[in-house]
């Protein structure tokens, strides 16, 4: 049976500057998979798929560093993201 994988791409920064004068720098990024799907999940749609980007709070922000959502997608059987191409594994955090 055909399974997706949800992939969701984060952008994490740092301050080089303090809180009243930040100065912040992008330094990278990680790809999370998040979820495992059934083709009947997976064709539950957009309202449901970002329920569970939702739930995984990858959302961090303290005064120093934040690492956020940027985009996310599906990745059938097979299908690599581009770090995976390269050689960088993604991160597996489930939530669903």
């Amino acid at each position: 049976m055909a399974t997706a994988r949800l992939i969701v791409t984060c952008q994490y920064c740092e301050n080089y500057g303090d809180v009243a004068n930040p100065y912040w720098k992008c330094k990278g990024g990680t790809e999370y998979q998040i979820a495992t799907l059934t083709i009947a999940d997976a064709m539950k749609g957009e309202k449901y798929l970002q329920g569970l980007v939702d739930a995984a709070a990858l959302n961090n922000f303290n005064d120093y560093t934040q690492e956020y959502v940027i985009c996310w997608g599906l990745f059938w059987d097979g299908e690599q993201t581009a770090d995976e191409e390269i050689g960088i594994p993604v991160t597996v955090k489930e939530v669903a």
